[in-house]
């Protein structure tokens, strides 16, 4: 069974899941899109690669990179919180790059054990307090996932970070895309910042990604249509006119798209978030 296939179609659109998995369960797996963070809040897991074997205990984390075919076995009845997130959280957030610039691309493998450290250890409990209770909205996924990564950051040295962070691999191609995608919002236009054709430019784009470039870029508008809310009290029609949206037709029909609401209705959800989380 693939990793991601344990959570019900609901769960496969989220960043954090938290399963309890029985002894002897098996899993095997593979992705082409997402990375790993697996952290073991009890039990123990065994994780197969084809260069070794780890085992997982309480209190530890693991990272399984894409493209990477793993066995995962529970040794004992495990409580695991699955964290799925793309590179381009690493690689769009300032801080995080800066903090990881030292950081040398390994051979593809998943990372040895980590120890949770207790920063590290408080955030999660949140995590699991929201998952088991109140439940996230899918909305917020994005804006807690920059979180985490940024919290295992600042809280682990540069050799600790080698561990957990180098087996990412992010090719010349990738990098460039990152570099470039703000603000754009056409795949013609992208391909020009790159100096490439459009036809060469969606294929390759297609063949690292796994995605096409038109689907990859309504995703990051929405991601960064977050954050912003996230970190202000703006207003529905400003945050139309500064994300260049032709109408507010248009930005209603791609915020029920992404999110399921419309954009009044979202900003009054993070506002009232923010505001409790003051109280």
């Amino acid at each position: 069974m693939i990793l991601n296939n344990c959570f019900s179609n609901k769960d496969k659109n989220n960043i954090f899941h938290v399963k309890m998995f029985t002894c002897g369960e098996k899993l095997e797996h593979k992705s082409d899109t997402f990375n790993l963070l697996l952290f073991v809040s009890h039990g123990e897991i065994r994780i197969r690669d084809n260069k070794k074997i780890n085992t997982v205990r309480p209190e530890e984390f693991i990272v399984i990179p894409t493209g990477v075919d793993v066995e995962i076995n529970f040794i004992r009845d495990s409580f695991v919180l699955v964290v799925s997130f793309d590179i381009t959280y690493l690689i769009s957030n300032p801080q995080i790059t800066n903090r990881l610039k030292l950081i040398e691309p390994r051979e593809l493998f998943i990372s040895k054990p980590i120890s949770i450290k207790n920063t590290l250890r408080i955030f999660l409990k949140g995590i699991y307090e929201y998952l088991e209770h109140k439940g996230i909205h899918s909305s917020v996924y994005p804006h807690k996932l920059t979180e985490l990564l940024l919290l295992i950051c600042f809280s682990y040295e540069p050799n600790e970070l080698q561990n957990i962070f180098g087996c990412l691999k992010v090719s010349a191609f990738q990098r460039n895309v990152y570099a470039h995608y703000k603000g754009i919002r056409s795949v013609g236009e992208l391909s020009g910042k790159l100096n490439m054709n459009k036809y060469t430019f969606s294929k390759q784009f297609n063949d690292e990604f796994g995605i096409s470039p038109a689907k990859w870029l309504s995703q990051q508008l929405a991601k960064d249509i977050i954050r912003k809310i996230s970190n202000s009290n703006i207003l529905a029609k400003d945050l139309m006119y500064e994300f260049n949206f032709s109408s507010a037709t248009d930005f209603t029909r791609f915020c029920k798209r992404h999110y399921g609401q419309t954009p009044t209705e979202l900003i009054k959800q993070f506002q009232s978030k923010n505001f409790n989380e003051g109280l």
